[in-house]
């Protein structure tokens, strides 16, 4: 792995346990193992890599949503097959629930991308 992925990695991982605003440049890159001016050179500040973060997130969850929830079974099949994957998304421990405990921060304690965020992923 190379620094700008290590550095999306562990910016995951510390905006899903501390949101947006508790969650410091300087943690995610120690975390990463990356120097302090890492975030600056890859992402061009926090903000942008929150929003990279999200992106990635939203990714990786979409993908496992699809393998988890059959596209040819009956409604009610699919129904229970998406409910299944949002509960167990919540209960999921690790890299698994990132996405989960990331939209509950920004529900909570809204970040100046809020807006954004919600329109570009969540909004039907």
């Amino acid at each position: 792995m190379d620094t700008q992925e290590n550095v999306l990695l562990a910016a995951c991982e510390v905006f899903a346990l501390y949101g947006y605003h508790a969650a410091t440049t300087a943690e995610i890159c120690s975390k990463a193992a990356a120097n302090i001016a890492a975030v600056n050179y890859y992402y061009r500040g926090k903000k942008n890599l929150y929003m990279a973060v999200w992106e990635k997130l939203f990714a990786d969850s979409m993908a496992r949503r699809s393998t988890e929830i059959p596209s040819d079974g009956s409604v009610r099949e699919r129904l229970f097959a998406l409910l299944r994957y949002n509960i167990m998304s919540v209960l999921a421990t690790g890299s698994a629930n990132w996405f989960t405990k990331i939209v509950h921060k920004e529900l909570r304690t809204p970040s100046p991308m809020h807006s954004e965020l919600f329109g570009s992923y969540l909004e039907p």
